[in-house]
């Protein structure tokens, strides 16, 4: 396993803002404007499904330095989810899947993981 540091929050980090990107994306091409959109279509709650298991399975690699500074983003909430849909994948509920994407691919939650690798380069000079 290796060590958890600031500098390594900042690579995880890039990898979870690919996937926030990769939840835009599908979101943008499939047309998905609400919750009751990504709801009714399979192919996007299963797109959404693979980023937010991969974004969860990342948040466990961060610090709790870095996990403890987030304000406006829930990356244990994906980790939670991740591990139900890996182990238990009928008790994920699409709402889920749907709000869980909505929150992490949000302007909000990008922002706040930009600033994150920000700071953690800032700190690791």
């Amino acid at each position: 396993m290796v060590n958890k540091t600031l500098r390594t929050d900042i690579e995880i980090l890039r990898k979870i803002l690919k996937h926030q990107e990769g939840l835009n994306e599908t979101m943008k091409m499939l047309n998905l404007f609400s919750l009751n959109d990504i709801i009714a279509n399979n192919v996007a709650l299963k797109a959404l499904a693979l980023d937010i298991g991969q974004i969860g399975e990342l948040t466990d690699k961060l610090t709790e330095d870095t996990i403890d500074s987030f304000r406006r983003i829930n990356v244990k909430l994906a980790y939670s989810i991740r591990n139900r849909m890996d182990h238990a994948y009928l008790s994920v509920k699409p709402q889920e899947i749907a709000l869980t994407a909505m929150q992490l691919s949000g302007k909000d939650s990008i922002d706040e993981i930009k600033s994150r690798m920000l700071y953690c380069v800032s700190c690791s000079k």
